[in-house]
């Protein structure tokens, strides 16, 4: 299966699992009750909810001293969250794509639930299909609780008095979220990614939303407390295009400029580079005291001065980002992920290019093109490998900066067809290197569980501390596994990191049995994580 054209209409999220959001009071992110542990949220969207089917849910498991903890999960879907016109529905998808922040600024992260698929409401009774949503859960001393819950969508005032936007057919409104703090306030702000979105009369040519913390919570009231982005707005670079896709991928962490947190999103189907089709894109928008702004944005692809490689038709570069600091300087750098990478004949084998930030931004200048005949890392490319499908950083050991997983959930491994590999570059003081990467896969002497085919290792990343001591964990979703006579149930990997980065001591594979629930047939337990 390639990772072209046909499969990115098949996905509902390549996202952004390295999204960065303010910390809470504690300062561990994705931390739902305060105890200095990340916790971990797996979303599954192909779940059925009673008799709706594929309406999609959402496993959290706290973390600890000793890791990832199976007791005292919780499953959170659109019935038990009650919230007043807010059920679990066939199809809605709820689960597809997570982010975490302190919305509200208590000391507890929250937990934003993108359901892209959710029908809307509006005028008249009629149902905007597809029209997508966001439910937002609160943290607290005893963790998630539906206490003071939120249903966000594009009519329920997430407008700005300068642009705005209503519910329509097919928008996708909660496809891809990342938080962060982007200014105008000390709590944590939510973008989610419109991607389907039709404006000025073009199809499907993407925008986002910006829904700005308080203390409160995320404030979906009108006024400046939410922003409607497109690529039409003033000051944003380039224009809208039928089937761009802006907003497919977003991640946010400070790139430099003014200390806040800054957006980056993917506009993977990117129609305007040197007239290459499907070429894709990035833009930057930049944070500051009141929040995000068009002012000096930037438009990032690789036919841009010094940007590493060229564009070519169906690279899809923006598919995947993430964003954290991998050395040089003390800001972030963005990753993005090109899955459609060619290499002679090798289609779709995929490759990254990583931008450093500085104070005044990001630059190309040192920037690197990363692909599995870089020297250094292993294995080699392949057609359809999609390296690049799925990204996340964090500090996972070795000391100094954080480090880079790249998902390449389509390689296989011998005659094993898309079992999915992980591929870790460590962070340096002089940035990304490939001294000592890793390889990792269901295969790799001591993880749990057998590489099979279409298990679509890597097709979800996400990093941060869940316990066993003071580095980053890696969790890697197996959104494709098969749980005994359950096809594409899902799984999740855990690998900790130590002093010496990733290893294999001590790794838990979980699937909803472990957690105390039921593996079905297309559950895609997996499919979006946060951390």
């Amino acid at each position: 299966m390639c990772v072209g054209l046909p499969a990115l209409l098949a996905v509902l999220v390549l996202g952004a699992p390295g999204a960065w959001a303010a910390p809470p009071g504690n300062g561990v992110n994705a931390d739902f009750n305060g105890d200095g542990y990340a916790d971990l949220a797996v979303g599954k969207p192909g779940e059925d909810v009673g008799g709706a089917v594929d309406a999609g849910a959402v496993n959290v498991s706290y973390g600890s001293a000793s890791g990832v903890r199976t007791a005292g999960t919780q499953l959170w879907h659109q019935t038990n969250l009650g919230i007043v016109g807010d059920t679990a529905e066939g199809g809605e998808a709820f689960g597809s794509s997570l982010a975490a922040g302190d919305f509200n600024d208590d000391g507890f992260s929250d937990l934003a639930v993108g359901a892209p698929l959710e029908s809307v409401a509006i005028f008249g009774g009629i149902d905007a299909i597809e029209a997508g949503a966001v439910d937002v859960i609160y943290g607290s001393s005893a963790g998630l609780t539906a206490s003071g819950a939120q249903f966000l969508h594009q009519e329920s005032n997430i407008r700005s008095t300068a642009i705005g936007d209503y519910v329509g057919d097919g928008d996708h409104f909660g496809e891809t979220l990342a938080a962060a703090d982007f200014g105008a306030g000390g709590q944590a702000d939510l973008a989610i990614g419109v991607p389907f979105e039709e404006v000025d009369g073009i199809s499907q040519a993407g925008a986002w939303n910006v829904v700005y913390g308080s203390s409160g919570g995320l404030n979906d009231s009108f006024g400046p407390s939410s922003q409607f982005w497109h690529q039409n707005v003033p000051g944003v670079e380039d224009a809208l295009e039928v089937d761009d896709r802006a907003g497919l991928a977003l991640a946010a962490a400070d790139f430099g400029r003014s200390g806040e947190a800054d957006l980056a999103i993917g506009v993977p189907f990117e129609q305007s580079v040197d007239g290459i089709a499907d070429a894709g894109a990035a833009h930057v928008l930049y944070g500051g005291p009141q929040g995000l702004t068009a002012t000096d944005d930037q438009f990032w692809h690789q036919n841009r001065p010094d940007v590493e490689d060229q564009v070519e038709a169906f690279d899809f570069t923006g598919s995947a980002l993430a964003a954290g600091n991998v050395g040089k300087s003390g800001h972030a750098e963005l990753v993005i992920g090109s899955p459609g990478e060619d290499f002679g004949a090798d289609f779709d084998a995929g490759a990254v290019n990583v931008l450093y930030g500085g104070s005044n931004g990001l630059t190309a200048s040192g920037d690197q093109f990363w692909h599995q005949n870089s020297s250094g890392v292993a294995d080699s490319v392949e057609p359809a490998d999609g390296f690049g499908n799925a990204l996340a950083i964090g500090d996972l050991g070795r000391g100094g900066p954080a480090d880079l997983a790249v998902g390449a959930y389509e390689e296989d491994l011998g005659a094993v067809a898309d079992a999915g590999v992980v591929h870790v570059l460590y962070g340096t003081s002089t940035g990304l290197s490939a001294t000592a990467s890793q390889l990792w896969h269901q295969n790799s002497s001591g993880v749990a569980d057998a590489a099979e085919a279409g298990d679509r290792f890597g097709s979800s990343l996400g990093a941060w501390n869940l316990g066993r001591g003071s580095q980053a964990d890696l969790a890697v979703g197996v959104r494709a596994e098969d749980v005994g006579a359950a096809t594409d149930a899902g799984a999740v990997n855990v690998l900790y990191g130590g002093s010496n980065g990733l290893a294999a001591t001590a790794n838990a594979f979980l699937t909803q049995e472990d957690l105390g629930y039921q593996s079905e047939t297309d559950d895609v337990f997996g499919r979006a994580l946060v951390p």
